[in-house]
């Protein structure tokens, strides 16, 4: 069996653990490749350090690539969402994603549901003829 590429395009540090901790160990059990792209890692109420604890659970969880933007939580709305687009463009065709996981668009939280919206354009990456990765075979989301 040929290992998968799932890609988890996250809001906020943690997203994928409450949202996904158990898909991501059973794709890890099979030998499939897991990567992570969270979008912000700044905040005017959360602690810093943000970072580097992302980084030990992704060492715990054996996350293959982590990829860190700088977007402010609670204000993905107000940000160009083209460049947002084009951010998780750049890593789906980095990484050749096969399937992505993301927020869930009826999700409560501003961020989640803007970012999912912005996942779904990223994925029609395939469909504009310049990419040359493998097809996309499926998206999910999560809550």
């Amino acid at each position: 069996m040929e290992r998968m590429t799932h890609l988890f395009v996250i809001a906020h540090p943690d997203d994928e653990i409450l949202g996904a901790c158990g898909t991501i160990l059973r794709l890890k059990e099979r030998g499939d490749r897991v990567v992570v792209a969270t979008m912000s890692l700044t905040s005017a109420t959360r602690e810093e350090g943000l970072k580097r604890t992302s980084e030990g659970i992704h060492r715990t969880l054996g996350i293959d690539q982590s990829y860190y933007f700088g977007y402010e939580m609670m204000k993905f709305g107000q940000y160009d969402r083209y460049r947002m687009t084009k951010d998780v463009e750049n890593v789906i065709a980095t990484e050749h994603a096969e399937t992505i996981y993301t927020h869930d668009p009826s999700d409560i939280h501003n961020d989640h549901r803007v970012l999912s919206g912005i996942v779904l354009e990223a994925a029609k990456l395939p469909l504009r003829g310049s990419y040359t990765g493998p097809k996309i075979k499926a998206i999910y989301t999560m809550e």
